[in-house]
C-alpha cells in the first residue's frame, strides 16, 4: 500500500473516455493534441493566458472537474478569448492513443519542473508562461471562478516585480504579505517567502493594535507562516483570551486553540529538545515541561499537548519504536478512535492504519509489528460498513511480516477481491491499488520481503 498525505484518488483518462478535450458544447475549451510548448506558443501570439489542467489517469477528482466543473457554461464564457487551456497526463496507460504516448516525455519534464505533487493540479501562467495560480484538488465553480480572477488581476502579475523591487531594497510593508505569500505558494521559495514574512512582521503588524490586528487577511497571513508568531504576540494574545471573537473572524470553530497550541509546541517543546531535526537532550523531562505549560497557560490541556509531541519526538527525531510506540498506545486511550456517524472512514484511517503501515514499513521489533496489527484490526473493525481496501492491505503485510505467511496471503486476497468489486462498482477501467496488491501476493508466495529493504 503505498500512502501519501497529498490523497490519492482514481481516474479513466479524460482523453480516454467518450468526451474530448475541447468537445464540450459550453464550457472550457480544451486544446485537443497541444502540448506545453505549443501552448505557449499560441498564448504569445494571441496574448492570452494558459490554463493548465495537469492529471492522472487514475485520479477519481479529476474524472468529477471534467464532468462537473470544465463543461460549465459560465467559465466557458469566463476563459472565451482569454485563455488557451490545455491537459497534461502526467501518468501512462495502455489504453493511451499514439498521441498521448508521443507526449509522455514532454508531460514528464512539465511534472518535475513545475514539481507537480498531486492531482488534479491546476496551473494559471501569464501570456509570458510566469506562474501566477496554483491549486492542488478538485476545486467547484465558484472556486474556479476565484482562481480564473486571481489570475487575471494586474497585481497578481505585478506582484514579480515587486519582488524584484524587495530583492533590491525597495520595500511596500503595507502590501508585503501578499508578496510573502506569492513566493511561498508560486515561487516556492520558502526560505526567501520566510524572510519576507518576518520582514513585515515586525514592521507592519506588529505595529498594529490588537483591534486593527482582527482582521482576517491578517490572520490567514499568519496562519501561512506560523514561525512568525511569538506568545508575546498580540494575535497570541488574542487567540488565548479572546478564542471565541478570533473563531468568528477566522470561521473556523477551534481555529484559535490551533494557533495557541502550535506555537506553545514550538517554543516550549521544539525549540528546547530540537535542533536540524536532532535531539538535544537525551531524557527530556517530560513532567517537567507539562507542568510549566499547565502553568504558564491554564487554558491549554498540556498533557494531550505534550502527549502529541512525544508521539513525533520519538517516531521522527529520536527514532525510538518502542517508546513510540508506548506514546501511541497512550494517545489512543485518551483518545480513541470512533467512526460511528461520520461519512467518512478517514479519522479511523489516519488515527489507526496509517500509524500501523508505518510500523510495517520501517519497524522490525515484532512487539512493536504485534501492536501494530491490533491497530490494523481495529481500523478493520471501526469501519465495517464502510470498509477500507488499504487497511486490508495493511493487516496482510503486518501478519506477513509476522511470520503468519497463510494468514497474510488469505488477507491479501480478500483485499485483491475488495479492489475489483469496487473498480466494477465505480465503472473504473483500471482498479487503484490491484497491481501493487498482486505484487505483494506474489511476493508473499516465494516468500519475499514485501517492505522496503534499502
Amino acid at each position: 500500500m503505498s500512502v501519501s498525505l497529498f490523497v490519492l484518488f482514481h481516474y479513466q483518462s479524460f482523453c480516454q473516455s467518450s468526451e474530448k478535450p475541447g468537445l464540450y458544447e459550453s464550457g472550457i475549451n480544451f486544446e485537443n493534441g497541444m502540448n506545453w510548448e505549443q501552448a505557449c506558443e499560441k498564448a504569445r501570439a494571441e496574448r492570452k493566458y494558459i490554463f493548465v489542467d495537469v492529471f492522472a489517469t487514475w485520479c477519481g477528482p479529476c474524472k468529477s472537474m471534467d464532468r462537473e466543473v470544465y463543461s460549465s457554461q459560465l467559465l466557458g464564457e469566463k476563459m472565451k478569448n482569454k485563455f488557451v487551456a490545455i491537459k497534461i497526463q502526467a501518468d501512462s496507460s495502455r489504453l493511451d492513443d499514439e498521441m498521448t504516448r508521443k507526449r509522455y516525455g514532454s508531460a514528464r519534464d512539465f511534472v518535475r519542473k513545475n514539481r507537480i505533487t498531486g492531482y488534479p493540479t491546476l496551473l494559471f501562467f501569464s501570456p509570458e508562461g510566469r506562474l501566477l495560480e496554483e491549486e492542488l484538488g478538485y476545486r467547484n465553480v465558484n472556486e474556479f471562478v476565484s482562481m480564473i480572477d486571481r489570475t487575471l488581476d494586474p497585481g497578481t502579475a505585478a506582484l514579480y516585480g515587486k519582488l524584484d523591487a524587495y530583492r533590491s531594497g525597495v520595500k511596500d510593508y503595507a502590501n508585503m504579505g501578499r508578496l510573502a505569500l506569492f513566493v511561498k505558494q508560486i515561487i516556492r521559495n520558502s526560505n526567501l517567502a520566510d524572510s519576507i514574512a518576518i520582514d513585515y512582521k515586525v514592521h507592519f503588524l506588529d505595529k498594529l493594535s490588537k483591534s486593527q490586528i482582527c482582521n482576517r487577511e491578517y490572520f490567514e497571513f499568519l496562519d501561512q507562516f506560523p514561525l512568525c508568531v511569538t506568545s508575546s504576540d498580540a494575535f497570541f494574545d488574542l487567540c488565548y483570551n479572546q478564542a471565541e471573537l478570533v473563531d468568528s473572524i477566522e470561521g473556523r470553530k477551534g481555529w484559535a486553540k490551533y494557533q495557541v497550541e502550535r506555537t506553545v509546541i514550538r517554543e516550549r517543546l521544539v525549540t528546547p529538545f530540537v535542533l536540524n531535526g536532532r535531539p538535544i537532550v537525551k531524557k527530556p523531562k517530560w513532567k517537567d515541561v507539562e507542568h510549566n505549560i499547565k502553568g504558564e497557560y491554564p487554558k491549554i490541556a498540556a498533557e494531550l499537548l505534550v502527549l502529541q509531541f512525544q508521539i513525533k519526538y520519538y517516531r521522527s527525531i529520536d527514532q525510538d519504536w518502542k517508546t513510540w510506540c508506548k506514546y501511541m498506545e497512550r494517545k489512543l486511550e485518551a483518545d480513541p478512535p470512533d467512526s460511528s456517524g461520520l461519512a467518512s472512514n478517514w479519522p479511523v484511517f489516519v488515527q489507526l492504519n496509517l500509524p500501523a503501515w508505518d510500523v510495517f514499513e520501517h519497524c522490525d521489533n515484532r512487539k512493536v509489528l504485534k501492536v501494530a496489527l491490533k491497530w490494523s484490526e481495529l481500523s478493520i473493525r471501526l469501519n465495517s460498513l464502510n470498509p477500507d481496501v488499504q487497511c486490508l492491505d495493511t493487516r496482510a503485510n503486518l501478519l506477513y511480516k509476522l511470520g503468519r505467511k497463510s494468514e497474510a496471503m488469505a488477507q491479501e486476497n480478500a483485499a485483491i477481491e475488495m479492489c475489483l468489486e469496487n473498480a466494477k462498482r465505480k465503472k473504473l477501467a483500471k482498479a487503484p491499488f490491484l497491481d501493487e496488491y498482486l505484487a505483494n501476493r506474489e511476493k508473499m508466495s516465494h516468500e519475499l520481503p514485501t517492505w522496503p529493504t534499502n
